[in-house]
């Protein structure tokens, strides 16, 4: 499926989605990466230090968010320009809209 966050697979299971249908995909903090780039097409819109991790709020190029975990060392502040890298080993959870 082509999204705002790149190309990810995704399963329904369930035979009631037709191909090019919009879906809702379940998407966990853990499922994505940050790579800070200058370039980048998301912005970081804030950051939450939580002890053992920094979750990474990051606005994609349509408005809608992301929540992202990253070790909470991670020293990417608001504001900085960011690409999306997938951690997921498998496929997205999708559902019918």
């Amino acid at each position: 499926m082509d999204t705002e966050a790149g190309i990810l697979a995704y399963d329904t299971h369930s035979s009631d989605i037709e191909p090019g249908s919009s879906v809702e995909l379940v998407i966990h903090p853990d499922d994505f990466g940050i790579d800070e780039n200058e370039s980048g097409a998301m912005i970081v819109q804030a950051r939450e230090f939580r002890g053992d991790a920094t979750v990474l709020m990051i606005a994609l190029p349509s408005g809608a968010t992301l929540r992202c975990r990253q070790d909470s060392h991670c020293a990417i502040t608001s504001g900085r320009r960011v690409d999306l890298i997938l951690n997921r080993p498998g496929p997205f959870a999708a559902f019918s809209v």
